[in-house]
């Protein structure tokens, strides 16, 4: 039992982690390309405008709390593996 709950905080806490990581490299774009790709998006509206976007943050220290919440699962994760074994 305490195998798979060791498993199920390491997927947590590494997919934690990786949220953190993985939005910093998808927003890259080449800078010979940025002028292409204003060239292809195009905005969605009509006659009364773009339609709304909602706009949200997670705050100016949101990323401590996932990576500490990360962390601790990982952590945790590791005390419950070597428990397993004793």
């Amino acid at each position: 039992m305490y195998k798979l709950l060791a498993f199920v905080n390491a997927i947590l806490g590494g997919v934690t982690l990786l949220t953190l990581v993985i939005p910093k490299f998808m927003n890259l774009v080449p800078a010979d390309r940025a002028s292409t790709l204003n060239e292809v998006v195009g905005v969605i509206g009509g006659t009364n405008g773009a339609p709304p976007a909602w706009l949200s943050t997670t705050g100016e220290h949101g990323w401590a709390v996932l990576t500490t919440f990360g962390i601790i699962l990982l952590v945790n994760s590791i005390i419950l593996f070597k428990a397993s074994r004793d």
